[in-house]
């Protein structure tokens, strides 16, 4: 009774962890408020030449903390908690189907380019083929829901529309033509090879709902130490 105690406690801590990301990710977005005071071109003339990298550096994570924050645990619950062989299924680049999905699921995640990296990592180690994780990943930025109804608003809704259209004609060919080349069915097989079951049948034990969250932000970290330097 006491471990399951202790489970329950630490799963509460982490799902609630979570959910103050989200939370404070929801709260940026309404309110079009970075959560950090933001450098002016200005002020930066107060600072010494070999010290605008190290200001640039801390203002853009101070500013992007929170989105990346987000990607990184989406992309660990991606990986622990959706069904590998249904992502496999699903998002295969020789299936119409798995760029649908793609398409479909991009305009609603709000996040910019930087963001997307880690969730189209976790798509990636989870099953997903190349061509529709390239689509995911180039659709979301380009034209999700506030991006469109920020360029509807303050420019034009007919630039709105082919902003839609160019970026999923983009998109699209972008995924569809990797997955066609050596190099993107080599970068398929690495990722799948230990994401496929076995064909075989075996008894899958599930482990307790604290041990994948906790699972899920050991692989967030792992994805922070691939990635970050890249950003």
């Amino acid at each position: 009774m006491r471990e399951k105690t202790k489970r329950a406690i630490r799963a509460g801590v982490i799902l609630t962890f979570i959910a103050v990301i989200i939370v404070l990710l929801i709260y940026s977005r309404i309110q079009a408020y970075s959560l950090a005071p933001a450098y002016k071109p200005l002020e930066l003339q107060a600072y010494p030449v070999w010290l605008i990298p190290l200001v640039y550096l801390y203002d853009y994570f101070s500013h992007a903390w929170i989105c990346l924050l987000f990607a990184f645990s989406a992309a660990g619950l991606i990986y622990e908690i959706v069904p590998k062989e249904a992502i496999t299924k699903y998002m295969s680049s020789s299936r119409i189907m798995g760029y649908i999905i793609a398409l479909g699921i991009a305009p609603f995640l709000t996040v910019c380019s930087c963001t997307m990296v880690p969730l189209f990592a976790g798509v990636l180690y989870t099953g997903a083929c190349i061509g529709p994780a390239l689509t995911f990943l180039l659709m979301a930025p380009a034209s999700n829901i506030l991006a469109i109804l920020l360029t509807g608003e303050l420019i034009s809704w007919e630039i709105a529309g082919v902003r839609v259209m160019a970026s999923i004609i983009v998109a699209l060919t972008v995924g569809i033509v990797i997955s066609k080349m050596p190099w993107g069915k080599e970068i398929e097989r690495k990722y799948q090879a230990g994401s496929v079951l076995p064909s075989a049948a075996v008894e899958v034990v599930k482990p307790p709902l604290d041990e994948k969250l906790m699972a899920a932000l050991k692989f967030a970290g792992y994805l922070g130490r691939q990635v970050l330097p890249y950003l």
